[in-house]
């Protein structure tokens, strides 16, 4: 008995220790890796010097084939002369260690290797290239805008993240960016010798950027007379390429950007602040020498008509603009303030030919409980063919019937306030043009209702731009109780 216990002890211990052998692993099988990092510097700095870059102090990361992390060295310079790795399948990455998504003077640098073998006892030796990972982006800005505007900058901005880089007046350096979608602004001003400025904001975006590539933002822009002519490029890799800018004006010819009326030491002043069509979003006014002011947020459809003209609600002013199929204004009414609310007091009908010529225009005032109530007036016009929107004569009516005869003559030259299309609006601008004349009124002679007796006669002459659009405009009453009586107007635009 005590032998057959000696016998099943002895099985029992073979057993484990069988079990044992069995659990210990197979002595695992090494090489050995040689690191070899080299830097690629793909292009100079703007001023034409090459930053240095230290490789030693880059991050080195060995990854298994699945991307399992294995090794890292952190500094590149803390590596061995050789890696002591297990047989199997490895690749590297190594990249420097200041990755932002916005800086000047930051390049950041990336490399991987193909995937390798490591064989038993064998020493494999990996070269990684480190190349430019950023998109580099400059501004560079011609020798017009530099002696022309007062101010010049522009910010770049990565559009996923928020994250941009101002470039001040001055500034010559590249800046480094994530390579991501960009968005590029470029602001320009110009103040003039009345203390006013001129200002113009340019966008683009570099929608695909690529890496270790230079996008040269090129801007030649110059100045005349309020004309702003302007050519934004992008230098990618040594081609040009022209850029389609967002808030680019896309109009031709000249559109009003600043209205004046000077009667001796009074002066009113519209300014408009234009969108991209040449459409005004809002115009400031400033009257009796700066001591008045008030503003009207403007709104146009999607055909370029004016529909709504609005003071803040501080002021209480509201113009609403219809239009009839083909794009005629046929009504403008207007509305007050009242108890919190708007109240329609005041409505302009206009009345078209066949020929699209205005042939009637009638104002009357609404009653508080929305009838119709006395007539301002009624204008008829008469026009010398069928081809012209200048009318030569102007019947006044009123209540009592016809009350006086106007005859006008023009120039040659484009109407602003007509092609501004802001004419139908009386709080847009208070002018004695003919504003809805296709060109600039030269002299207007009213006569009574008979025509028997010449009342008064008015002679405007004009100062043109390059453009041929009238930048001054003097008016001088002969005749009547005005005689010698004269004003002036101003004109600047923004022209394309």
């Amino acid at each position: 008995m005590k032998a057959l216990k000696t016998l099943l002890l002895s099985l029992l211990l073979l057993a484990v220790a069988c079990q044992q052998q069995s659990e210990t692993p197979e002595p695992q099988d090494y090489g050995y890796l040689s690191l070899n990092l080299s830097l690629t510097i793909t292009s100079e700095e703007a001023n034409g010097r090459t930053l240095a870059v230290n490789t030693d102090d880059f991050r080195v990361t060995i990854f298994a084939a699945d991307g399992t992390e294995v090794m890292v060295f952190d500094p590149y310079s803390s590596a061995p002369a050789e890696v002591s790795l297990p047989t199997g399948e490895y690749y590297v990455e190594a990249h420097s260690n200041n990755l932002v998504e916005a800086a000047f003077e930051n390049p950041y640098y990336f490399g991987r290797s193909d995937n390798f073998t490591i064989d038993k006892e064998e020493l494999k030796s990996i070269d990684i290239e480190a190349e430019l990972a950023n998109t580099k982006v400059a501004i560079n800005y011609s020798a017009n805008v530099v002696n022309t505007f007062h101010s010049y900058t522009g910010t770049v901005t990565v559009v996923s993240s928020g994250a941009s880089l101002f470039y001040a007046q001055g500034e010559t350096r590249e800046g480094y960016f994530l390579t991501s979608p960009l968005d590029i602004e470029v602001n320009l001003s110009y103040t003039k010798l009345d203390g006013t400025t001129i200002d113009r904001t340019f966008t683009a975006t570099i929608a695909e950027p690529q890496p270790k590539t230079l996008y040269n933002i090129n801007v030649d822009a110059t100045l005349e007379d309020g004309k702003v002519v302007f050519n934004i490029t992008v230098d990618e890799d040594f081609d040009t390429v022209e850029i389609d800018l967002g808030a680019v004006v896309n109009f031709d010819g000249c559109v009003l950007s600043q209205f004046r009326v000077i009667e001796d030491d009074d002066i009113e002043t519209w300014d408009f602040t234009l969108n991209s069509d040449g459409r005004a979003d809002q115009i400031d006014f400033t009257g009796n020498n700066a001591s008045e002011t008030s503003n009207y947020i403007l709104t146009f459809n999607g055909d370029g008509n004016l529909v709504t003209a609005e003071n803040p609600a501080a002021f209480g002013k509201r113009e609403v603009f219809a239009y009839d199929g083909d794009g005629f204004l046929v009504k403008r009414e207007e509305y007050t303030e009242n108890a919190g609310s708007f109240q329609l007091y005041r409505v302009n009908d206009f009345t078209y030919n066949a020929n699209g010529q205005l042939i009637e225009r009638e104002e009357y005032y609404i009653n508080t409980d929305g009838s119709r109530g006395s007539l301002e007036f009624l204008k008829k016009y008469f026009y010398p063919d069928a081809g012209t929107k200048n009318p030569s004569r102007v019947e006044k009516h009123n209540d009592s019937g016809l009350s006086n005869v106007e005859y006008y003559t023009y120039d040659t030259h484009p109407n602003p306030i007509l092609e501004a299309g802001i004419w139908g609006c009386d709080d847009c601008v208070d002018s004695e043009l003919f504003a809805f004349a296709g060109n600039n009124i030269t002299s207007v002679a009213r006569h009574n209702a008979d025509e028997s007796v010449l009342m008064w006669t008015l002679q405007v002459s004009y100062t043109y731009n390059a453009e041929g659009y009238p930048t001054r405009s003097d008016y001088l009453y002969v005749g009547g109780e005005d005689d010698g009586y004269g004003y002036s107007q101003t004109f600047d635009y923004q022209c394309n």
